[in-house]
């Protein structure tokens, strides 16, 4: 991701690891992306914040197309951060 400029902290997680974190929760995240359900990522994204997820029960479909349907690409990724940080 490139994003000239802009200061990015990149926080994967997994639910394994929600309860045991070394240094504590992360703090909060202006974006989240999920390539499932956005469940529960409200805990970790602020309320000015965005999160991508699937909001609707699915799709068939060939990946590439389903992945860019829902908004999993890396070009809205970015654009949604420069949204955010404008």
């Amino acid at each position: 991701m490139r994003l000239t400029g802009a200061a990015l902290r990149v926080v994967i997680m997994f639910a394994a690891s929600h309860s045991g974190w070394a240094a504590g929760p992360p703090p909060p995240a202006q974006q989240g992306a999920e390539a499932a359900s956005p469940l529960g990522w409200h805990k970790y994204v602020t309320d000015e914040g965005a999160i991508i997820g699937m909001n609707t029960y699915g799709e068939s479909g060939a990946i590439a197309d389903l992945m860019k349907h829902f908004g999993f690409t890396a070009d809205n990724v970015v654009t949604k951060a420069k949204e955010l940080l404008s």
